[in-house]
């Protein structure tokens, strides 16, 4: 990943950087040879199948043996507890295509790393039986108030001693306030920005002129305030498109992701490597600035206009500005 980052650092112009696009489109076909490998050597007769063990629909499997690689991490660890992957496998294949390790300050991740751990003593083992799990400890963990403080460094080394289902839940609702604290560095971080895109027009409720100003959609309005009330879970595209209309740079963008537990943007992504070329032109042409303006927005719209294969980031272009929303 680094040898790619440092080819695209090297691009200047749109002309080269098709050109090392074009490239990572080719690599398409090695994702649709592992899943029709999948496929194979896991019995499933039929798309269908497939889908059905993977949580997904018809038609996403469909996109995935047509070559299209998943866009979001969610859909990889399917992939992973499909392929019937250990704990090790399973990380291999999300840090593989940009994605954090498994983390166990996730809750939901705690759960996978359970099951993933304990797959020849339970009942089940694929992701819908995780689903199952994290549904149920859900409102317990999220409501939970009063928790014991157990260090970060001792959450790996406790879920590896888990031996059951009760147990685990257990331990996930004594320790809820370590689970929930997980993202108070992200919020921070995002707060800061929301305050630095000064307005000049002193307003007070800055969400509310930046979300004016910017034109923002509903979805990125209310994410805006769960941050403030430090009760969002992140999501990468939503994350991404923060970063943009927050006027942050690649560093700080990539610094955001990591205090989310995310990859950084990732070179090798159709999709991210547009993000990466369009924020370091910005940087380049003096396009960043923290003033709440929409410049950033419009150009990287403008950027992913041009290209026609992308299949998914529809709620991303919607929370992005039009030229005609430009004051």
């Amino acid at each position: 990943m680094a040898e790619l980052f440092s080819e695209l650092d090297q691009i200047d112009n749109l002309e080269d950087f098709k050109v090392y696009r074009s490239k990572l489109i080719k690599k398409s076909v090695f994702w649709k040879q592992r899943v029709l490998l999948l496929k194979k050597k896991g019995g499933y007769k039929s798309n269908k199948d497939l889908a059905d063990v993977c949580c997904v629909t018809v038609p996403t499997v469909r996109n995935w043996l047509a070559g299209i690689v998943p866009r979001s991490r969610d859909n990889f660890i399917k992939i992973g507890f499909a392929e019937k992957s250990d704990l090790e496998q399973m990380n291999n294949l999300l840090q593989r295509y940009g994605y954090q390790a498994l983390y166990s300050k996730n809750y939901e991740d705690a759960v996978y790393k359970f099951v993933l751990q304990n797959k020849d003593r339970l009942p089940e083992c694929g992701y819908r039986y995780c689903r199952k799990i994290i549904e149920m400890i859900k409102d317990d963990v999220e409501n939970e108030q009063d928790a014991m403080n157990v260090p970060t460094t001792n959450l790996d080394e406790r879920l590896g001693c888990m031996r059951d289902v009760p147990e685990l839940t257990t331990f996930i609702c004594e320790n809820a306030e370590i689970f929930k604290s997980r993202y108070s560095d992200f919020y921070d971080y995002v707060k800061f920005f929301v305050s630095e895109n000064r307005l000049n027009e002193g307003s007070k409720d800055t969400i509310n002129k930046l979300a004016e100003i910017q034109g923002w959609t509903s979805s990125m309005k209310q994410a805006i305030y769960d941050i403030k009330n430090a009760c969002w879970f992140p999501t990468r595209l939503k994350v991404i498109s923060i970063g943009v209309h927050l006027n942050m740079t690649i560093e700080e963008l990539n610094h955001m992701l990591h205090l989310a537990k995310m990859g950084p943007l990732c070179p090798q992504s159709p999709f991210e490597s547009v993000i990466i070329f369009s924020l370091r032109d910005a940087a380049l042409n003096d396009m960043i600035h923290r003033d709440g303006g929409i410049e950033l927005c419009l150009s990287v719209r403008n950027l992913l206009e041009k290209f026609d294969d992308f299949d998914f980031i529809g709620d991303f272009m919607n929370d992005l500005p039009t030229e005609d929303d430009q004051c």
